[in-house]
């Protein structure tokens, strides 16, 4: 099997200037060697101590993408305080953070989203779980679980089917705004890769 190439932000906010880490993969889908172009081991793993599988370095790229980074406090499109990558928790208004606090924040949150899709038992692939959990980010887990997406997922829906239902979350605030159609094409294209 050829390795897969990912690609890290080591820049902190900065997702244009990357740096290529290389990942080695055995049978079982578990990292068994990462390293960057100059050498250094870093640890990682698709499937974590618990059993659950692990969302990819794609996902979290990807929200660092289409988050974007902030580093004060604001209020984002439905108005909500919010901070780094996307991140509302104790969120006040005049807070301030570093470039490395926001990048923790969102492996925090990312983490926190995967576990609740993964318990949810419908992400069977990590295109799957990388989509539901970009989903669950973003609007909410207990609106997912609430959602007609979810049921139709349940049900075996078709691919049009799914893909429909991803593409209705694209308001925020009574608003259709362009970033949440480009955020659900991107989850619609991942939830089946």
């Amino acid at each position: 099997m050829q390795p897969k190439i990912y690609f890290e932000s080591q820049k902190g906010c900065d997702v244009k200037q990357q740096t290529m880490v290389q990942i080695t993969i055995e049978k079982e889908k578990r990292i068994v060697s990462v390293r960057n172009v100059r050498g250094v081991k870093v640890k990682n793993g698709f499937y974590g101590l618990n059993g659950f599988m692990k969302t990819t370095m794609r996902l979290l790229t990807q929200l660092m993408v289409m988050e974007g980074c902030r580093l004060t406090a604001y209020r984002d499109a439905a108005g909500v305080p919010t901070i780094g990558y996307g991140h509302t928790e104790g969120v006040r208004m005049g807070d301030h953070i570093s470039a490395y606090w926001a990048r923790e924040l969102l492996k925090q949150d990312i983490a926190y989203f995967e576990r609740a899709v993964s318990e949810l038992g419908v992400a069977k692939t990590e295109g799957q779980l990388d989509a539901l959990t970009s989903f669950a980010f973003n609007v909410g887990i207990e609106r997912l679980k609430s959602s007609t997406l979810l049921k139709v997922i349940r049900d075996g829906g078709s691919k049009s089917a799914i893909t429909r239902e991803f593409k209705k979350w694209v308001y925020a605030d009574g608003r259709r705004l362009k970033g949440l159609e480009l955020r659900r094409e991107w989850e619609a294209r991942r939830f089946f890769e």
